[in-house]
């Protein structure tokens, strides 16, 4: 399967990078490590600190958010977001993000600590990290998130499927010469899309049917579609609707059981593709079928979604 481009926080990579030194061990990246190819990124280590260093939190004050020493207060924003955006600026194109929790530079979900004073004693509220901030304005379509994803395991197998089908996309975009080539990516992409929004799923399959513009133009229009439609939720009823749909009537009952112990979080949905494709070799499909591509990420992920 083909690696996607993976941001990955430099402490999560096991690199000493931490303000303390320490390492932090994740069974999720070592998959990472062996399925993505990883750009590892410390924002701190990358303006020039060092390791071990004294520790950075945000401070409000003057009715806005800084990232700054503790204790000494001296001021590190503006040279973080210089690192971030020249470091955005130089990168190849990624399918993914994924960062440190907590931290002031990289939290993503809203979980790192807003002080009132620098001696960090007290509480205000919780923000994003500076780093995180300035990724978030320029991709706002692409899966981003920290490691508070492991609480849930449903969004964690959406980045999953999300960086893997993008890495797709991007082998597709590399190779399509003719309108014809995006409409057949589509067609075998169509089932895992119409689980995200089936309404601009169908809407943009109209588009590229009847759509004269140059190929260009209709690729840059189908990326930001594709892009977008996967930046929504997926949702195990819809999946399951979709599984079914692609099944003769009188075949369903075959996969039904799984589809039930998918949406009951006992099956990683790329263990219920796993049975539903040695079923479909066998079984009569509907003709459109035939064309779907049904690897959506590596089978060694399905421990870490149980």
């Amino acid at each position: 399967m083909l690696k996607p481009r993976l941001i990955l926080s430099s402490c999560l990579n096991l690199e000493k990078t931490r303000y303390d030194g320490k390492l932090i061990e994740l069974p999720l990246v070592r998959k990472f490590q062996k399925f993505c190819e990883i750009i590892s990124v410390c924002p701190e280590v990358g303006i020039g600190l060092p390791v071990p260093r004294e520790k950075i939190i945000l401070l409000k004050r003057n009715g806005g958010i800084y990232a700054v020493k503790i204790f000494t207060g001296e001021d590190l924003t503006e040279k973080l977001i210089l690192f971030s955006k020249n470091f955005i600026q130089n990168l190849p194109e990624i399918e993914g993000i994924f960062l440190k929790s907590k931290s002031p530079s990289c939290g993503v979900s809203f979980k790192t600590k807003v002080y009132k004073d620098v001696e960090g004693k007290e509480i205000l509220d919780y923000e994003q990290g500076i780093f995180a901030k300035e990724i978030l304005k320029i991709f706002p379509f692409l899966p981003i998130v920290d490691e508070e994803i492991l609480k849930d395991k449903d969004n964690l197998e959406n980045f999953l499927i999300r960086i893997f089908v993008l890495r797709k996309f991007r082998a597709f975009k590399e190779e399509a010469q003719k309108k014809d080539d995006i409409i057949f990516f589509h067609k075998k992409m169509e089932w895992l899309l119409l689980c995200y929004d089936e309404p601009k799923t169908k809407e943009i399959e109209r588009i590229l049917l009847y759509e004269k513009s140059k190929f260009l133009e209709v690729l840059q229009f189908y990326e930001n579609n594709f892009k977008q439609i996967l930046s929504n939720s997926l949702k195990r009823e819809t999946i399951g609707q979709v599984i079914l749909s692609v099944l003769e009537k009188e075949k369903r009952k075959k996969i039904q059981f799984l589809i039930e112990k998918y949406q009951n979080k006992e099956i990683a949905l790329i263990e219920l593709l796993s049975h539903f494709k040695k079923l479909i070799k066998k079984e009569s499909l509907k003709k459109e079928s035939m064309q779907y591509n049904f690897e959506i990420y590596p089978e060694e992920f399905k421990d870490c979604l149980i």
